[in-house]
């Protein structure tokens, strides 16, 4: 059981954080349904995608392997060594 600080704060349980896989920094969602609220882990959204607009930019012009053989330092060593 947890109670409501003054500043409206509530501890949840251990085993709840667990279950919902909840960690420091991790939003949750409060859905009201009647006299029932329901707490569960926010899902990512396309909102959070914008961060990564422009990140790709330039990639353009290659090719796929060219850029996972950049990413991974240099071209795959075909001689199994």
């Amino acid at each position: 059981m947890s109670k409501i600080t003054q500043k409206g704060q509530v501890t949840i349980p251990k085993h709840i954080r667990s279950l919902l896989e909840l960690g420091p920094s991790d939003e949750v969602e409060f859905v009201l349904n009647g006299n029932e609220v329901t707490i569960r882990k926010k899902q990512g959204s396309i909102d959070n995608l914008h961060k990564y607009v422009g990140f790709l930019e330039g990639f353009g012009e290659h090719t796929v392997d060219e850029i996972v053989n950049s990413m991974r330092g240099g071209p795959a060593d075909d001689t199994g060594g």
